[in-house]
């Protein structure tokens, strides 16, 4: 996966994520039938579970592993953190 971020700070990188196919394999994998037309499901044979299973998503687990990702792929954001951690 490309990874690319300015070389300058301070930096803001933004991505953006759709739940829907996450929802989409979560019900495959409990064998809950569903059908997507383009980015929306149409049907779900059990909404009320599809709902409780999107209720579960946690928006911090996602959060944390873009970080990872982010200071992997961006050197200004490994130097911001050091340079914060020798400021105190």
């Amino acid at each position: 996966m490309p990874r690319a971020g300015p070389p300058w700070l301070p930096c803001r990188l933004q991505i953006c994520c759709n739940g829907h196919h996450w929802l989409a394999g979560q019900l495959r994998s409990r064998g809950i039938h569903y059908q997507m037309a383009d980015n929306a499901c149409t049907h779900i044979a059990d909404w009320p579970r599809a709902q409780g299973i999107a209720d579960g998503w946690e928006a911090q687990r996602i959060h944390v592993r873009l970080d990872e990702l982010a200071r992997r792929g961006c050197r200004s954001i490994e130097i911001r953190d050091s340079v914060a951690e020798a400021l105190g």
